[in-house]
């Protein structure tokens, strides 16, 4: 025989299990001796309805009809209304499918995870959130200094002072701490200012803007990033010409006149800064006339050199440094002035070819895979 039956807890007569067997003494048994695991929290068990049939599949379909629709739940409350007596406390059976201890600790741990990735999601935009207002008021005080210089206020050139957590607009060209005209922004929301590269050398802090032009010799830039994920950052470039962009390299005004004096070269590869050097070749050379040894020649993170090379009598000035060296790619910063050069030259990084200049400043781009087309400041 085949059974289909209902249980009721004694310790708990709300909680009502119902199944299918083919053995309900046994199986029965089995409850009351906590080998079931969904009716096991719940002992001890008493048996209040079962009906036998002849077939396994009859029982069972028995079972699932009982399960699925509701309306046989309400028939049985009425056919078993003496023998529960509990209606007063329960809505409805339970057919055996409340909740175990298992499938509390599955919900439990569900929910945590979506708490956990809701949390992470939310910190990752107030993050970013953060850093974008620190960069826009950053920008912004920067530009303000650039314009306080343009208009001539107070007949003073103005500075931005950059440090670590914080930047300040002054007037004049010397910055002072306590000066009661300075107005400053200090940095919030887990943002740092973790790189400053400016001219003329890698320990520059400041930003001199010149009155009525607005230009600037402390070009180059500041990154600002998170300090609980670097990865996340963002560069604000300042042209020589006081422009202030978000980039990872500056945009040429149409409005303004561009040679090739001053350039940017990014170059794709990792830069061996211990072991690798860079060749100038002048006057169609094949011979290098200056090594410029890396190694020797990084100052705060970045390649800086610059110097004058005499060929055939005549001298070169050059100036070469970088911004963002090996993050991940890096951008070569030349100046090459037509005044104080008139020969042609040739750059490589090793064997990598990244610039050519002919004698009267024309450029032509680099041969090497690695290097990008030149961008003219």
């Amino acid at each position: 025989m085949y059974y289909f039956y209902l249980l009721q807890s004694i310790k708990k007569s709300s909680e009502i299990y119902t199944e299918s067997t083919n053995n309900l003494k046994y199986r029965f048994s089995e409850h009351n001796q906590g080998k079931v695991f969904s009716t096991k929290r719940h002992l001890p068990w008493k048996l209040i309805y079962y009906e036998a049939y002849l077939s396994e599949k009859d029982a069972r379909m028995r079972e699932q009809k009982f399960k699925r629709h509701g309306k046989g739940n309400q028939e049985m409350k009425k056919r078993l209304e003496n023998s529960l007596g509990i209606f007063g406390e329960s809505k409805d059976i339970k057919k055996g499918e409340g909740f175990t201890l298992i499938e509390f600790l599955i919900v439990f741990l569900i929910f945590a995870i979506l708490i956990i990735l809701i949390l992470s999601g939310f910190r990752s935009f107030q993050s970013q959130t953060g850093l974008d207002k620190n960069i826009q008021s950053s920008t912004q005080l920067l530009r303000l200094a650039r314009n306080y210089a343009i208009s001539s206020k107070n007949n003073q050139p103005y500075g931005v002072h950059i440090e670590n957590g914080q930047i300040v607009l002054f007037e004049g060209t010397t910055y002072t701490a306590a000066s009661t005209s300075n107005q400053g922004i200090n940095l919030t929301n887990g943002v740092a200012i973790d790189q400053i590269n400016l001219n003329p050398t890698s320990s520059t802090t400041e930003i001199i803007f010149e009155k009525t032009t607005g230009t600037t010799a402390n070009d180059g830039y500041i990154r600002l990033s998170q300090t609980n994920d670097p990865n996340k950052n963002q560069l604000i470039y300042i042209e020589s010409t006081g422009q202030v962009d978000l980039l990872n390299g500056p945009v040429a005004s149409a409005s303004r006149q561009i040679d090739s004096r001053h350039i940017h070269v990014s170059i794709t590869r990792l830069i061996l800064t211990a072991s690798e050097k860079i060749y100038l070749y002048f006057d169609n050379a094949t011979t290098s006339q200056q090594t410029i040894d890396i190694a020797t020649n990084l100052s705060g993170g970045q390649i800086d050199w610059s110097g004058t090379v005499s060929i055939n009598g005549q001298d070169q000035q050059i100036r070469l440094h970088t911004h963002g060296l090996n993050d991940p790619n890096t951008i070569f910063c030349i100046h090459r002035d037509r005044r104080f050069n008139n020969k042609s030259l040739k750059i490589n990084v090793e064997s990598d070819n990244l610039i050519n200049y002919a004698a009267d400043g024309t450029l032509s781009n680099g041969l090497s895979i690695w290097a990008q087309p030149p961008q003219i400041q």
